[in-house]
């Protein structure tokens, strides 16, 4: 699967509004529960892809904190890249 196909999709739409979330150190501090709540997704779906995008090297949880998510510079650059082409 190709980076673009895997994320024009839930993954993306999940990854762009952590983007949006983040504040210092690109940290996200949402609940999957609150990301499911506004992106209409189910808990179980949203807990997939946070798994899913953890093991692709785009996002890290913080350490022991359950609900703060740390945006890697992959992730970073494929937001931005996506939101360049968008304009």
């Amino acid at each position: 699967m190709s980076q673009i196909q895997y994320f024009t999709n839930d993954n993306f739409r999940t990854l762009a509004y952590l983007y949006d979330m983040k504040g210092a150190n690109h940290k996200a501090h949402i609940t999957q529960q609150e990301i499911a709540d506004d992106l209409e997704l189910s808990r179980v779906t949203v807990n997939k892809i946070m798994g899913e995008l953890k093991s692709s090297g785009y996002l890290e949880q913080d350490g022991k904190h359950l609900g703060r998510y740390i945006l890697t510079e992959k992730a970073l650059s494929v937001i931005e890249t996506f939101r360049m082409i968008e304009k």
